[in-house]
């Protein structure tokens, strides 16, 4: 199941709230990104949040 692409219809969602942890370019390609993930499978806005140094 797509979390971001499937539960969003079944709970009628109006937004999906994530954290990103702000990887550098090396570690984002070698790990990819579950923020950039939900945001492209989403069916709902999306709000991506970061932890303030």
């Amino acid at each position: 199941m797509n979390i971001s692409k499937e539960l969003g219809h079944v709970l009628e969602a109006d937004i999906i709230v994530c954290g990103a942890q702000g990887l550098k370019n090396a570690e984002h390609y070698f790990l990819g990104s579950v923020s950039e993930a939900i945001v492209l499978t989403a069916s709902c806005d999306v709000l991506i949040v970061r932890r303030s140094k």
